[in-house]
């Protein structure tokens, strides 16, 4: 899992700056081009990903309340709780 704060500087940073810079934690003094902003976006839409919501497999339902359990933590979930994110991770989820 990318580091989240390496990610959000570097990319606070080729925002204000619009170039690459010795500040900026994806930098490579090494480097022929100094910058390594393709890690920085790699980085970047791996961390939005893991934001992304997930199905919860349904294994029950009463009336209009569905029951499952969370793709991440496998913790029980019901849709009226917890309609957008499980209560005990904090993944996002989604009933279909």
């Amino acid at each position: 899992m990318p580091d989240r704060e390496k990610v959000i500087k570097g990319l606070e940073i080729c925002k204000e700056r619009n170039y690459c810079c010795p500040e900026c934690p994806y930098y490579d003094r090494d480097a022929e081009m100094g910058c390594h902003s393709n890690e920085l976006m790699a980085d970047s839409l791996a961390l939005l990903k893991e934001q992304e919501a997930v199905s919860v497999e349904v294994c029950g339902h009463m009336f209009t309340v569905k029951y499952g359990h969370c793709p991440k933590c496998n913790e029980g979930l019901d849709s009226e709780a917890y309609p957008h994110w499980c209560g005990y991770c904090g993944q996002a989820v989604k009933w279909e």
